[in-house]
C-alpha cells in the first residue's frame, strides 16, 4: 500500500493516526497528601496534536440491557395473566383470548425492547464502522496534514474524527 502523503509525495514523516495518538497521550494515578491520607486519581494528559487527532467519540451506551429488561417484563406480564387463566379454568374456546389479551395488555414493553435491542446493535456496528476508517488514517509530521493511504486529498489533523465519521456514513 502506498503510504505516501499527498501534499509533499514523501513517506517518511507518515505515521498512523492511533500511534501518534497513543505517543502524545500519558496515563497515570496523581498522588497528593490529604487530610486523611494520599488520594491518588487517574489522569489523562495530551498533547495538543494528540487532542486533535483522538477519537474522542465514546463507545455507544449499553442500550441492551433496557431492551432485555423490557422484554423480560413483558414476557412475565403475558405469562402471569396466562397462568392466571388457566387456574381460573380456561377452556379451549378461550385459548385464543388468553393469548391475545396479555399481547394487547403488553405490546408497548415488547416493542420498545426490541426497537432498543435493535439501536444499540446499530449505534455499535457504526461505532465499529468509524473506528476502522479512523484507524486507516495516516499523518504527516512534514506537512502537518492527514489522509488516507493512497487518496489524494489531505486534511488538517484536527477534522480526523469527521473525517472517519463522513467516511462510515457514506457506507
Amino acid at each position: 500500500m502506498d503510504m505516501r502523503c499527498p501534499r509533499c509525495g514523501m513517506q517518511d514523516q507518515a505515521v498512523s493516526v492511533p500511534a501518534v495518538v497513543e505517543q502524545g497521550t500519558t496515563r497515570g494515578y496523581l498522588s497528593r497528601p490529604g487530610r486523611y491520607g494520599a488520594t491518588s486519581q487517574f489522569q489523562v494528559e495530551q498533547t495538543d496534536l494528540a487532542r486533535a487527532l483522538d477519537f474522542t467519540e465514546g463507545r455507544p451506551k449499553a442500550k441492551t440491557g433496557i431492551g432485555i429488561a423490557l422484554l423480560v417484563l413483558a414476557g412475565l406480564t403475558h405469562y402471569a395473566y396466562f397462568q392466571s387463566q388457566i387456574a381460573a379454568g380456561l377452556s379451549p374456546t378461550t385459548l385464543a383470548t388468553a393469548l391475545a389479551v396479555p399481547l394487547i395488555i403488553t405490546w408497548l414493553p415488547w416493542s420498545l425492547g426490541l426497537l432498543t435491542l435493535r439501536s444499540g446493535r446499530r449505534a455499535q456496528a457504526r461505532y465499529d464502522r468509524t473506528a476502522a476508517y479512523w484507524a486507516a488514517l495516516y499523518y504527516c509530521a512534514r506537512d502537518h496534514v492527514v489522509y488516507f493511504p493512497g487518496e489524494p486529498l489531505a486534511h488538517d489533523p484536527g477534522q480526523a474524527a469527521a473525517i472517519a465519521r463522513a467516511r462510515a456514513e457514506q457506507q
